[in-house]
């Protein structure tokens, strides 16, 4: 049974290594699956998707991160160095010829990928005019947006090819903060292909959970630098947020407008569970910011369960109103569109966070999430 189940994996899998080969290693985003080579055309977005949001003609990690963690455990599984080799091609090709941008930060996430074609940094926001973006001369503007957490052992690949990108990236997270203020604010986009600082927006743009992401970098090239400016750094942004959580410790889905009244209880958890995997990365080297980070977690995780969820109804909030937590928005089971995440996302954070913490009430909102997954079928809609 074993193997039959794996055989699926390792086919789609060398299909992906095949078509990475006329790139160097690296592995387009759209493929056709007839010719396993790079579609031509852009096909139409699917329903909840933006068109910008994708890597046309383009690569994009952040993207294939999981593909490529997949890789190394087939290696692993099956005795097969190939997998492992050709992991390892995609990921020292992006770190020597895909990061030496202006800012540091590196063409992944939402909005940025490698332009396979062009050999530079491509722009999502270039595919709203196809024609014009294959008459330029130039590389477009490309922004920067972490769109999940990159993984340690990520990080570790990557610095392993190249420690100057590393470093050069974890200070190029430094342009996500915005001039003007007070106060400080941070913005979830931030230039790539220009040495400036995120525009400051008439609505804030400080989601929680992305200030979990550049801490958990900073934690990671604090630990293989040493640089002081970095744990400065990280004592900025779990400041940033602290002081605006509510009496449960919930926080808002962003800090601004002054009125805004809504809670984000997933972004609330991730940011916990982002502190508590740097507070994994740091503790050797510096205790006491570990044990602030793991503090500051458990008060998020103790607002992310006071959100009005109802575990035995299967509703899982991923909007409350601050004041009187009533449900704004609750997650859907299967399918999702821009923004809003199903109720698996947002369990496998509860799960890592439940690792860290073995806090049985994280579990329990995971199992019964997999619960209700077990007893409503998939919809023919999705």
């Amino acid at each position: 049974m074993g193997e039959a189940l794996i055989k699926p994996v390792t086919r789609a899998a060398e299909a992906l290594i095949r078509a990475g080969d006329e790139y160097h290693g690296l592995f387009p985003s759209l493929i056709d699956r007839s010719t396993f080579r790079m579609l031509d055309e852009l096909p139409p977005e699917i329903p909840g998707q933006r068109r910008c949001d994708r890597a046309h003609r383009g690569s994009n990690l952040i993207h294939d991160e999981a593909a490529l963690k997949t890789l190394y455990a087939l290696s692993a599984y099956t005795g097969n160095p190939d997998y492992r080799a050709a992991a390892d091609r995609y990921l020292e090709r992006f770190a020597k010829h895909c990061t030496a941008t202006a800012s540091g930060l590196f063409p992944w996430g939402e909005h940025s990928y490698w332009d396979l074609d062009r050999d530079w940094a491509g722009s999502g926001y270039a595919l709203r005019s196809l024609d014009e973006y294959a008459r330029s001369q130039a590389p477009p503007s490309a922004t920067h947006d972490h769109l999940r957490q990159a993984p340690a052992w990520l990080w570790e690949k990557l610095y392993s090819f190249n420690p100057g990108a590393v470093e050069r990236f974890a200070e190029g997270l430094d342009w996500h903060w915005t001039e003007g203020g007070p106060p400080e604010e941070y913005n979830r986009h931030a230039p790539v292909t220009e040495r400036k600082r995120a525009r400051r927006r008439e609505t804030a743009n400080d989601f929680p959970r992305h200030s979990g992401f550049y801490i958990f970098d900073w934690a990671f090239a604090l630990r293989v630098t040493g640089r002081a400016i970095f744990k400065e750094w990280i004592e900025r942004a779990i400041a940033h947020w602290w002081e605006k959580r509510d009496s449960p410790g919930l926080l808002l889905i962003k800090s601004r407008p002054a009125n805004i009244d809504i809670n984000a209880p997933g972004q609330t958890i991730s940011l916990a569970a982002s502190l508590l995997e740097s507070a994994e990365v740091l503790a050797p080297s510096h205790p006491e910011l570990a044990a602030a980070m793991r503090t500051r977690a458990e008060t998020y995780i103790d607002g992310f369960l006071a959100a009005p969820h109802d575990l035995e109804r299967g509703v899982y909030a991923i909007e409350s109103r601050r004041g009187d937590n009533s449900l704004v928005t609750a997650m859907p089971v299967w399918g999702s569109v821009y923004s809003i995440w199903p109720a698996a996302y947002i369990a496998l954070v509860c799960l890592c966070a439940y690792r860290l913490t073995a806090d049985e009430r994280l579990y329990a909102w995971a199992e019964s999430a997999g619960r209700r997954y077990a007893t409503e079928p998939l919809p023919g809609d999705v």
